[in-house]
């Protein structure tokens, strides 16, 4: 999925539903999950892409210019759309607006919006895909307790 060929495809969507992104997976021959962290790793969009069991995140992926003061709970938040993807299966096909404290350890989260979608992923797991969308997110100072509270759990 060279940079040429796939950002101008992605940027003509302001936030990619499921449809689109697996759109974009089949013209590229691609998994989803490629797909969406070629979209986070080319910088195009606001994103941050991720994958979650019930007990733990497996793993995620953020666009560069996402500002690392953002950072992801370790579990699902069962206030997420995701976490009704996984107990319910419920996927949420475009992006809907949540509630960023049920996403990130930042304290002062519960001040910024973004956009969540998600699909199943392999059994047990969702794939989540994250817009933030609320600008002032990018402006929010950096939290220095959540840093410390990471590195205290590790």
């Amino acid at each position: 999925m060279p940079k040429p060929l796939f950002n101008p495809v992605v940027r003509q969507f302001k936030f990619p539903t499921i449809a689109q992104i697996q759109e974009v997976a089949e013209t590229f021959q691609a998994s989803q999950s490629a797909t969406l962290i070629r979209l986070a790793k080319v910088d195009a969009l606001p994103v941050i892409v991720a994958c979650y069991s019930l007990e733990k995140r497996l793993w995620n992926c953020a666009a560069p210019h996402v500002p690392r003061r953002w950072l992801l709970k370790s579990k699902l938040d069962s206030d997420s759309f995701s976490h009704e993807c996984l107990t319910r299966g419920t996927p949420a096909l475009v992006p809907r607006k949540q509630s960023a404290d049920a996403w990130f350890e930042n304290d002062d989260a519960e001040k910024y919006e973004l956009l969540e979608q998600c699909v199943p992923g392999m059994p047990g797991k969702v794939l989540v895909t994250l817009y933030l969308s609320d600008g002032e997110m990018f402006d929010a100072d950096y939290d220095r307790d959540v840093a410390f509270r990471s590195k205290k759990r590790t």
